[in-house]
């Protein structure tokens, strides 16, 4: 009987282990302040959120990743994905600048578990 369930629990679990996808991004720092032909300082660029959405959708995910120029989306699921990175300024400054969108399809990682939501 032992062995009867334990084929059962694996039959189950199967669909929610199967590949998870990612995708490895990487973007410049602003190099002049929004709406001025003035040099932005470092330490005025308070971090990045990263907006992405799958080709087919409109909607947005937003993810915000500090102040890094590379950052790694993972748990997608293996499809074409839609990313643009907004600055945002330190000390309580209002979003500035984005990037352009830039579409490419997510890789592959064997072995990590699917985001399922």
């Amino acid at each position: 009987m032992k062995t009867i369930i334990t084929s059962i629990a694996l039959l189950i679990l199967l669909p929610l282990t199967a590949c998870a996808a990612s995708l490895k991004l990487q973007w410049d720092a602003p190099t002049m302040e929004c709406g001025t032909n003035q040099q932005i300082a470092d330490q005025d660029i308070g971090g990045y959120k990263l907006n992405y959405r799958l080709e087919s959708e409109t909607a947005y995910q937003t993810v915000d990743v500090g102040k890094v120029t590379t950052y790694t989306l993972t748990g997608l699921k293996p499809a074409v994905y839609c990313v643009n990175a907004e600055s945002y300024g330190a000390v309580g400054a209002g979003t500035c600048g984005v990037s352009n969108e830039v579409c490419k399809r997510a890789e592959v990682m064997p072995g990590a578990p699917v985001n399922m939501n």
